[in-house]
């Protein structure tokens, strides 16, 4: 007879008097121990033991009847794989009877249960915030995007899959020291920020470059990993973090370089494009002097300083992961009458090309009664002389012989800076009412053994040439110049944020403090700071004050201190007198729902309804989560949502294709191929249309380099946007290039990994491992002329230890063979067409990638499910349990009766229950214990 189950999880949930339960428990345990388990036994245990367990499934394990339910996943597997008759594969078999009470009594144990009395928060432990939620939270906090987290490392996926797994997220002693660094650096910031600003603009051909004679083909330096670097030292005034921008274009194809400091990577660039552009690093530096690099960051890029041509024979770039440093190369040509000797190394030629053209440029000098006018222009030409004079100054000390990019990139700036030179003279010439040929013949005059030396050098290395020029391998930088700016100019910001009061218009020193440390502890504590908590910080910053009689220095402690508590390091829910399970208070609420859908803290409104006590109320919740996922900042929860989930984020990480074979898929490329899926998840959200887009749609967005990998055209910029396909293979998740990419291998697609992604991300099917002795194919397979690697694919197939899973896998996987390793589409493979015809093992068949979409969105259900699972457990921090399933087929239900919806969907998962509360004890076997309970009327699955 079919009954219902009522779980108890740690409250003591009845529905009926105990003495029924007990029966009802007795029964249970009695059935078990007499029938179920000697067929168990019998059948299944042979295979699913401690040792072999066969599909990761261990059976011998379940000695009771109370373990099922808290591994109900693995005896879902199970109830299938008996009504299908799968299971066992071989002799001894359980007659249809035996089969037949097997059947129902698994189902009865597992499904026949009133999922909407199940009441379990879960435990979810407290956790830090994460790199990508420190980084977030400290940019709102403090006002500005200083990435402090940069030194934290990533964050490793927990046991839900995700990043974000609470019980993950725990601090080490080393991280912690990383915190205080980093809290520390951001509060000089705050404060030091306007006292001595730093601006500094830096020619790339006054900086210390060093290379090993790779010359380049159509720029005056290239910056290749192993090759060179451009580096200077330069003073900073003052500790807090400077923008280090830089004048940069692509000269053929998607490149860029990374900025060090003192030899500590800062950051990267990434350049796409052929027209100059401005990119910055921000990067925090101490107070003094330090040494600034740029140099390459990965791969093939590469980094070419002046735009200027140059009719020099390329080569090809030496790849190592080495970093530069400056070389010590005697000059090739040092006399001179101003000549320092010796001459220092090549490390020191920037101050001694400085100091020699202070000296040897030609100039004009003063002459008696000379009017203002004059002086300013005259004083005017002789700055150019000298600008003239630098590049003079380098090919001297290069000679005829030296490098032959350094010496065609100086000859084009004396050209380039003698035409200014020109313009001035006529300039004074002007003023002066006299010819310009006068004017030549008054500076020769006075500068006649300058002239003269000059011209010497000029002419021994006016006949040098090089080849004509190639055609540049793609992937160069060219840099213009390099500004420096800082301590960053964030005083609109910071002053509204942080510094919201001073001790003036009456009000004293202790009062401002106060009022400044209240704000900014209860929105770095995410709720109200309590009075004990401000009188710590009071007290910090009034020991300060009488030691630094300055407000914001004397703010510096306290304010640090603040960001390396507890209270703000990590998301803390209850205050540790709760027994059990407790609803979340409305700032923790607030917390919870902010950090879920903006991975960073909650804003004033959010703050301002927890207040009130309004945040709780399901409309105000509702209310809430549409307007969040408006916002821009929701943008953060796709791309980690969605490069977790989809398995895509690790691509150029730990992933992705062999560059010698598939050189097409380059930075452009990776960087366009990973925001696809983010921004069209983040716009079916957005506009609330329907997440069956994943799987097949007429839309998706794209930019010039990704559409030129799709052979698409009509699409000119950089920029990605909404593009509607037309008679396109393509649309939905298996029609992107990260997909693609990330189930293939680097030489070769993957009809396995594609075929397995499929069932796994997409629709929750957990499969075993293949076994030890399954054997793989080679990575150049599909190479064979005349041979497709479907047809090498049919003989690994027909082992028999393969075979099985296979027949699932490898006709979604043959599906998908129209898209290559890097997601372009093909029709032939080693000369012969490609076959991408299937036939699922319930005999639905298919050909190509839209027959395909098409059968799996006949899949609905399983696609709901799996969904609402993984978002769930993103949502959590945790990995789901057995007593999330009545939660769970809600959200699903949701889904398929609301045609998909994102929008009511994330309402429902904030609404639920385990979303809503927490449990301050992890589960114990006990707790967990599901309590037979008396048949309901109205119980529903």
């Amino acid at each position: 007879m079919r009954y219902w189950l009522l779980i108890t999880l740690g409250f003591g949930l009845f529905s009926g008097p105990s003495d029924m339960l007990q029966a009802e428990d007795m029964l249970a345990a009695k059935e078990f121990d007499e029938k179920v388990q000697p067929l168990l036994k019998k059948y299944c245990n042979r295979c699913h033991n401690e040792e072999k367990a066969a599909a990761k499934v261990d059976i011998a394990r379940f000695t009771a009847v109370d373990m099922l339910l808290k591994n109900r996943k693995d005896w879902l597997k199970i109830l299938e794989k008996l009504e299908d008759e799968e299971m066992p594969p071989e002799e001894p078999l359980p007659t249809f009877d035996e089969r037949r009470y097997l059947i129902e009594w698994v189902d009865r144990q597992i499904n026949d249960i009133d999922w909407s009395q199940v009441k379990n928060a879960g435990h979810v432990a407290t956790a830090r915030l994460s790199r990508e939620e420190y980084n977030n939270t400290m940019r709102d906090l403090l006002g500005v995007d200083l990435n402090p987290g940069r030194e934290l490392g990533d964050d490793a996926q927990g046991a839900s899959g995700f990043n974000n797994d609470r019980d993950n997220l725990f601090l080490e002693p080393a991280l912690l020291e990383k915190y205080i660094k980093a809290a520390q650096q951001s509060i000089d910031q705050l404060i030091t920020m306007q006292d001595n600003p730093l601006h500094k603009h830096l020619e790339t051909e006054k900086m210390f470059m060093t290379e090993r004679n790779s010359p380049p083909a159509e720029f005056g330096y290239i910056l290749n990993r192993g090759q060179m670097t451009l580096w200077d030292s330069i003073e900073f005034p003052s500790s807090g973090y400077y923008r280090f921008k830089v004048r940069a274009w692509s000269t053929a194809g998607p490149t860029g370089a990374r900025l060090r400091i003192n030899d500590e990577v800062q950051g990267d660039i990434q350049v796409p494009s052929t027209e100059p552009g401005i990119y910055e690093v921000v990067a925090f530096v101490e107070k003094g002097t330090h040494q600034i690099a740029w140099n390459i960051q990965q791969g093939d890029f590469v980094t070419s300083i002046p735009n200027r041509e140059t009719d020099l024979e390329p080569k090809q770039p030496q790849l190592t992961d080495e970093s530069v440093t400056p070389a010590k190369q005697e000059p090739a040509v040092a006399k001179h009458k101003h000549a320092d000797q010796p001459v220092p190394p090549m490390n020191q030629w920037s101050a001694l090309v400085t100091k020699r053209a202070m000296a040897n440029h030609p100039r004009l000098n003063r002459t008696d009664g000379e009017n203002p006018q004059v002086t300013k222009l005259r004083e005017a030409m002789n700055v150019q002389f000298y600008s003239v004079q630098r590049p003079i100054e380098w090919l001297r000390l290069h000679g005829p012989k030296g490098n032959l990019s350094e010496l065609q990139r100086f000859k084009g700036y004396v050209a380039e800076r003698t035409v200014t030179l020109d313009t001035a003279k006529a300039a004074l010439a002007g003023a002066l009412d006299i010819a310009v040929d006068e004017l030549e013949y008054q500076i020769k005059e006075q500068n006649e053994e300058a002239l003269s030396d000059n011209k010497i050098v000029l002419a021994a290395v006016a006949n040098v040439k090089a080849p004509k020029p190639q055609t540049q391998k793609p992937g160069s930088v060219a840099m213009d110049f390099i500004d420096i700016e800082g301590p960053i100019g964030l005083s609109d910001l910071y002053q509204q944020r942080v510094f919201i009061a001073a001790p003036v218009d009456g009000k004293t020193a202790a009062e401002a403090a106060s009022e400044v440390l209240s704000l900014f502890a209860s929105r770095a504590f995410r709720r109200p700071v309590t009075e004990d908590e401000l009188s710590a910080y009071r007290a910090l910053f009034e020991r300060g004050y009488t030691d630094v009689p300055s407000f914001k220095e004397a703010l510096r402690l306290p304010l640090t201190a603040i960001l390396v508590s507890p209270n703000f390091l990590f998301k803390v829910e209850g205050n540790g007198d709760e027994q059990g399970e407790f609803e979340l208070s409305e700032f923790e609420l607030a917390t919870r729902l902010s950090y879920f859908l903006w991975m960073t803290m909650p804003d004033n409104e959010l703050f301002t309804l927890a207040t009130r006590g309004e945040l709780t109320k399901p409309d105000v919740l509702r209310s809430q989560v549409r307007r969040m996922l408006e916002n821009p900042k929701s943008t953060a929860f796709a791309r980690s949502f969605i490069g977790q989930w989809l398995e895509i984020s690790a691509i150029g990480k730990t992933i992705g294709p062999d560059p010698k074979r598939y050189p097409e898929f380059d930075v452009a490329v990776q960087q366009a191929a990973l925001s696809e899926p983010v921004l069209y998840f983040d716009y079916l959200v957005r506009e609330n249309q329907s997440l069956l887009k994943l799987i097949d749609s007429k839309e998706t967005f794209l930019n010039k380099s990704l559409a030129e990998l799709y052979g698409l055209s009509g699409i000119e910029h950089h920029e990605m946007q909404l593009v509607t396909l037309k008679d396109s293979p393509r649309g939905g998740l298996l029609g992107m290039s990260s997909v693609l990419t990330a189930t293939s291998l680097p030489l070769r697609t993957s009809p396995v990994i594609r075929g397995k992604w499929v069932l796994e991300t997409l629709l929750g099917d957990e499969l075993p491992p293949p076994p030890p002795d399954a054997g793989t194919l080679p990575d150049n397979a599909g190479d064979v002329k005349g041979k497709t690697l479907r047809e090498q694919f049919e003989q690994h197939r027909n082992d028999a230890a393969c075979r099985s899973c296979h027949q699932q896998i490898d006709p979604i996987g043959f599906g998908l063979e129209n898209f290559d390793a890097i997601g372009r589409f093909r029709q032939m493979q080693g000369g012969k067409p490609i076959d991408n015809s299937g036939e699922l093992p319930d005999g639905r068949k298919f050909s190509g990638p839209s027959e395909l979409k098409q059968i799996l969105l006949g899949e609905q259900d399983r696609f709901a499910r799996n969904l609402s699972e993984r978002m769930l457990s993103f949502a959590l921090g945790r990995q789901l349990q057995y007593f999330d399933e009545g939660p769970l087929r809600h959200l699903s239900n949701t889904l398929t009766q609301n045609d998909f919806a994102p929008q009511i969907w994330l309402e429902e998962l904030v609404l639920s229950y385990p979303f809503r509360n927490q449990n301050n004890q992890a589960s114990t076997e006990e707790d967990a214990q599901p309590t037979p309970a008396t048949t309901s009327d109205n119980a529903t699955e």
